[in-house]
């Protein structure tokens, strides 16, 4: 079985029924375990490290122990800063452990909750995820394939602005009182915006809902802001990214950076939502290296091209409008080349199907 790239974005039609019932299968598989652990994405970011502070306060409101992993697999660097600004309240309020500590942690009945991706590979804790008897997915990420591992609930929302919206969506609907700290709320919030792009890409509804309950747990929009700020070199390497900006047909730009500058990974995607700004841009590539071995590639669509279909082509994945991938042993040479490639061939496909429409 395969997952291909849907032909249109994902729009917002969820059922707060199904919300509800979600809410209340995680409640009974917390109960009916002795433990919880939290894992989520390699270079962890705002949303999945946000989605693991919800779900850890949802645990502890029914009185059971549960640990985050956020000290393997590396966490981005704004989100470091935050966790360093807040480390009072957070270690008060949250168990974080490692991988190896949250593999002799795991425990038959230990329930492991993964949260902002869906693949074994991509987890900060693959090895807890590979041994664990009960398992289960939150995420707004397209599904990519078959699970490696075999899932106990499931709650993949595409439509979702993030996976920060999906678990506070899910707190109204505990049967327990669910607490938060400002600085938590602060934090969940920021997941949002960031996935958002402060509310202009993949907002609904129920993400203005989900950020209006956050606020009244004392989530700090101004303070969210100041997280999100750019030091000097973060301004320079995007700087520096803009300049390297190649119109395409289309509506396409493409930025390359071939000069052995090592950009922070989430600086690229900032710089591809930096490029919509833009007028008559319609879609952006933003391509560099992430550290010596390692090119990333980051993706942004307005809406009318799908950059995932077209990212997906060169073996990455994401959504309708947000995509991405990274690889090793390669070049950001060569996979501009590809890029180019995986561009025409989508520009091929469409032209066909515009013709068999009009035939």
């Amino acid at each position: 079985m395969k997952y291909f790239g849907g032909s249109s974005e994902a729009q917002e039609k969820r059922s707060k029924v199904r919300v509800r019932v979600i809410a209340q299968t995680l409640r009974d598989l917390i109960q009916q375990s002795s433990d919880v652990i939290v894992v989520g994405h390699k270079e962890m970011d705002f949303d999945c490290f946000g989605a693991a502070l919800g779900i850890s306060r949802i645990v502890q409101s029914y009185g059971k122990t549960v640990r985050v992993v956020t000290r393997s697999g590396g966490i981005e660097a704004k989100l470091s800063g935050a966790i360093v600004k807040h480390k009072e309240i957070l270690d008060t309020n949250h168990h974080f452990i490692n991988e190896t500590e949250a593999l002799e942690d795991l425990k038959k009945d230990t329930l492991v909750v993964m949260v902002d991706h869906h693949i074994a590979n991509q987890s900060n804790a693959q090895s807890v995820i590979e041994k664990a008897k009960k398992v289960v997915v939150i995420d707004h990420h397209r599904r990519s394939g078959d699970f490696s591992f075999n899932p106990v609930l499931v709650y993949v929302e595409t439509a979702a602005s993030s996976t920060s919206e999906l678990v506070t969506e899910l707190v109204p609907y505990q049967t327990n009182l669910v607490s938060f700290e400002s600085a938590e709320a602060t934090i969940i919030l920021t997941g949002i915006l960031i996935d958002t792009n402060r509310f202009r890409n993949r907002t609904g509804s129920r993400t203005f809902e989900a950020a209006s309950l956050l606020k009244k747990y004392g989530a700090d929009t101004y303070e969210a802001d100041d997280l999100l700020k750019d030091d000097f070199n973060d301004f320079e390497m995007k700087t520096k990214l803009l300049k390297n900006c190649e119109k395409k047909p289309g509506g396409i730009l493409i930025s390359a950076l071939n000069d052995g500058s090592v950009a922070p990974r989430a600086i690229l995607s900032q710089v591809a939502d930096s490029m919509l700004s833009i007028k008559d841009v319609e879609a952006a590539f933003v391509i560099a290296n992430i550290d010596e071995k390692t090119v990333a590639l980051s993706a942004r669509s307005k809406g009318k091209v799908n950059v995932h279909t077209i990212v997906e082509k060169m073996s990455g994945g994401g959504h309708f409008s947000a995509a991405a991938l990274q690889r090793e042993n390669t070049t950001v040479v060569k996979l501009k080349e590809e890029l180019e490639e995986a561009l025409k061939t989508y520009m091929e496909e469409e032209e066909h199907k515009h013709e068999s429409h009009l035939a």
